[in-house]
């Protein structure tokens, strides 16, 4: 039923309508004679459109509108929203889907609200789209189930109407979305449960624990938690497979009924890279499904050894302290190579040892370390040792009384492997030295080394004069006392390898200086040492995934750290899908994490499966100055599918906590008596303002120019 009415509003001014009344009484006293004179009735029309003329001048000041007003009666809203995510196909107890149970189910809801407009609203991951027919509900194979957002959505869909409840039609068997508890809306929440609550007799793989990154040659282990239901009798046979070879074999117990078992599995990681496993369980016989009956995930496989070679004709306390530094830790292993009577190298307990003749003498060390003495260099030797810096190898120089980098001709053979060249004549001065941060360089890897310069470590007697850094250099840490700043290491990227070279000496005199001096040096060498030899190879911006596989459905998780804070400026990253040619299928920004701070975080869309690549660049639009990688694949196995009975206590919970009810399946007709249908009155009211219109100032204009017209037409001047 609607009805209208409208009327006329004006701003009752006092004023305004003063001066209306005065400009009428004007108009009449004007025409009180005339010159030539004119009949009584003809200054009556004079007068008359001149009075109209001044009463719409003052009806425009009054500024009047127009309010139109309308009443509708309108039927409340009923969103029945119908999960259609893939857990609704299951077939229970091998009768007929779930979704055609709740089909039936919103169908009975529709036909019982007869006073209500019903919108049947598809979902899964989120709302599917528009309202839908009865018949053009969609099939049940949506990936993903955020039962809370489509609650949320439908209230937001129907935020201008009336909606006066939410029918939910679900087996409750949530997979996103749901990390949080409920926050009850403003409308209450009937829930109507299809699906048998009861798991079938099923076993899968619920969660596997591992360390990401291992070393090759260490036994490593991984955690499987297995989850059974409905079982009778029965011992799960648990696998860990590496391609189509099993690397370890787990036999549970006998297993009853429901519940969750461990097997602890064990491998032996034999080459580098990343490589990618599979925990697996044996199916039953009979089993609901068996594609949750397996997962896989990804290890990263490193060196069990770092090999670091060190040789000096005139050891000090460095050769001691560092070998010391590598006894000390499972993976760092010294090669120490001292002067040997009558000439040459030998090494402790091994022979004599001579330098390569070739690079592939040096291939198997990660790192090489020199403090210089005997003869070294040869041109052979420099040219060796530039050949394995080129290819990827690592050197670092420490300096010392006979360090080849006080010696010119040295330099020159060294100039392509060392990061720093002759400024002059290279000398040592002497004084005393504190260590301090280098200026705008980031190193992550060394020690802080801030309250050096408050005369927490002693100060260094010597340092190397006459050098400066190459143009590609970096100078980490300095020198200060005695003059101006001098660089104490410098470290500088050289095509596939790194140099390094500590200009202040002697470096050992920390290690003798009680246990702060002690933590410093092992600090600074073993992070110097670690990061030559293998963590330079770690991307400024580590990329990480919550886990390294995921099933379709589910949402990856990327987390980056960048090594320095400006590595984090201008963060983007992008999705490539293998075999896509590099073309990315997403393309996000990652956002700072509240919780931790220089850290950034992102959360995916739904991926199809297949293996995919983050990479993850930052640095100005035109041209990424660092970049990070990290790959996870994307199982066929639906997420939907790794618990297959329904939750009627979730359902039941959002029920009771939005004000509604829980309505068996079979009584899905009866929701009408439940339900506030009262239809509710819209009222829309209009307002048109007559100031602004054209034919309300063509009037005015109108009225004043017929008198002007009559005055003329009777010769009044």
């Amino acid at each position: 039923m609607e009805s209208s009415s409208w009327t006329i509003v004006i701003d009752p001014d006092p004023w305004r309508i003063g001066a209306g009344i005065l400009l009428a009484l004007y108009a009449c006293w004007a025409y009180r004679r005339t010159l030539p004179p004119l009949s009584l009735s003809r200054r009556a029309a004079l007068a008359a459109l001149r009075i109209a003329g001044f009463l719409l001048l003052a009806v425009f000041a009054l500024d009047p509108s127009i309010v139109a007003r309308s009443e509708s009666s309108r039927s409340p809203v009923v969103s029945v929203l119908v999960d259609v995510s893939g857990s609704m196909s299951i077939k229970d107890g091998g009768a007929d889907p779930r979704i055609d149970a709740a089909v039936r189910a919103a169908g009975m809801i529709a036909g019982s609200l007869g006073e209500a407009r019903v919108e049947i609203l598809p979902f899964a991951a989120g709302l599917c789209g528009a309202a839908v027919s009865l018949d053009s509900i969609p099939p049940a194979d949506g990936e993903g189930t955020d039962i809370y957002g489509a609650i949320e959505g439908a209230e937001r869909r129907y935020a201008g109407d009336k909606l006066a409840a939410v029918v939910l039609v679900s087996d409750g068997r949530i997979t996103r979305g749901m990390s949080g508890r409920y926050v009850p809306g403003r409308v209450p929440v009937f829930t109507v449960a299809v699906g048998d609550t009861v798991e079938g007799a099923d076993l899968s793989v619920d969660r596997v624990e591992y360390e990401r990154t291992v070393y090759t040659g260490t036994r490593e282990s991984v955690r499987a938690v297995i989850r059974y239901s409905s079982v009778d009798e029965w011992a799960a046979v648990v696998e860990l497979a590496d391609g189509g070879r099993v690397l370890d074999r787990f036999r549970t117990g006998i297993l009853r009924g429901s519940g969750l078992v461990e097997a602890d599995l064990r491998y032996v990681p034999s080459e580098e890279g990343t490589r990618s496993m599979e925990v697996r369980v044996a199916p039953l016989d009979g089993e609901v499904t068996e594609g949750n009956n397996r997962e896989m995930f990804r290890i990263n496989a490193l060196k069990d050894r770092v090999e670091i070679l060190f040789f000096d004709g005139s050891p000090d306390w460095n050769m001691t302290f560092i070998r010391r530094l590598c006894e000390g830790s499972k993976r760092l292993h010294l090669d120490a190579a001292v002067p040997a009577p009558g000439g040459g190298y030998r090494m402790p307990g091994g022979g004599r040892w001579e330098f390569p003749g070739d690079v592939d003498g040096l291939s198997r060390y990660d790192l090489v370390i020199t403090g210089g003495g005997g003869t070294f260099p040869s041109a052979r030797e420099a040219e060796t040792l530039t050949e394995y810096v080129a290819a990827g190898g690592a050197v670092l120089f420490i300096a010392s009384e006979k360090s080849p980098v006080l010696f010119p001709r040295a330099l020159t053979l060294l100039r392509r492997a060392l990061p720093v060249t002759a400024a002059g004549a290279p000398r040592i001065a002497a004084g005393d030295f504190l260590v301090t941060p280098g200026p705008a360089v980031d190193a992550p890897w060394l020690p802080d080394m801030s309250g050096s310069g408050r005369g927490t470590l002693p100060p260094l007697s010597g340092v190397v004069e006459g050098l400066s850094p190459t143009a590609g250099a970096q100078v980490p840490l300095v020198l200060t006392g005695n003059g101006p700043e001098r660089p104490f290491l410098v470290v500088e990227p050289k095509e596939k390898g790194i140099s390094a070279v500590l200009l202040g000496l002697p470096v050992w005199r920390w290690r003798l200086a009680g246990e702060e001096g002690a933590d410093a040096y092992d600090g600074l060498l073993g992070g110097l040492i670690q990061y030559l030899a293998e963590g330079r190879k770690v991307s400024a911006l580590d990329v990480q995934t919550d886990r390294s596989a995921y099933r379709t459905g589910e949402t990856p998780r990327i987390t980056v750290f960048p090594s320095t804070g400006r590595a984090g400026e201008g963060i983007r990253g992008e999705i490539i899908a293998a075999g896509s040619d590099g073309v990315p299928v997403e393309t996000f920004i990652p956002v700072p994490d509240p919780d931790r701070p220089g850290v950034y975080g992102a959360v995916l869309g739904n991926l199809p499966p297949g293996d995919y690549t983050v990479r993850v660049k930052a640095g100005p639009a035109d041209g990424a100055t660092v970049e990070g990688s990290t790959t996870f694949a994307v199982e066929s196995l639906s997420v939907e599918m790794l618990r297959t009975s329904g939750d009627a206590g979730l359902l039941g919970r959002i029920a009771a906590d939005s004000g509604g009810k829980v309505v068996r399946l079979e009584d899905a007709g009866e929701l009408a008596g439940m339900i506030d249908l009262e239809a509710y009155t819209v009222v829309l009211t209009s307002v048109r303002k007559m100031r602004g219109k054209a034919w309300f100032f063509a009037a005015i204009v109108l009225v004043f120019a017929a008198e002007w017209l009559l005055r003329k037409i009777l010769g009044l001047v």
